[in-house]
């Protein structure tokens, strides 16, 4: 006589009903832990993304603000803008508030550039002048009024 060996399941472990407590302990554990990390880095002030990202969140938008620009004069007391950045093409906005302190002949080349970037010829302009112009918004229509102007740096041609 032969005898088979035929493999006996196993029997099923034995499932412990508690409830689910558990996986509330897990989750209670979880909550915690990260609320108290949270905590620890804006105690710590210490930026952490994605625990953290005050600084693109940390500023308030008023209805005030300034802005650079470039104002170009032809020999013939024309004042132009000179549009700078996106609006001509560029990308070289953020370079402005290096004008003020650049030396003669690099701002020279600065403006030059600015100048041909907006399509402006050089040789049509006698003066150009970064201003620091400060603005408000009008609460009701929402429109943007000039309040001061200030002449930062102002280069011959």
């Amino acid at each position: 006589m032969s005898q088979s060996s035929t493999p006996v399941p196993a029997a099923p472990a034995p499932v412990r009903d508690d409830g689910g407590a558990a996986e509330r302990r897990r989750a209670r554990r979880v909550t915690y832990g990260s609320v108290a990390l949270l905590l620890v880095v804006a105690v710590a002030q210490v930026e952490l993304w994605p625990l953290t990202s005050f600084r693109l969140f940390s500023h308030v938008r008023t209805g005030e603000g300034q802005t650079l620009r470039l104002v170009a004069t032809a020999p013939d007391g024309q004042v132009v803008p000179v549009p700078v950045g996106a609006r001509s093409g560029g990308s070289t906005a953020h370079r402005l508030k290096d004008l003020a302190g650049a030396e003669p002949e690099a701002a020279r080349e600065m403006v030059d550039g600015w100048l041909e970037l907006a399509g402006v010829d050089p040789a049509d302009v006698r003066t150009v002048r970064l201003e620091r112009e400060l603005w408000e918004l009008d609460p009701v229509t929402l429109e943007r009024r000039t309040v001061a102007v200030t002449v930062l740096v102002e280069v011959e041609r």
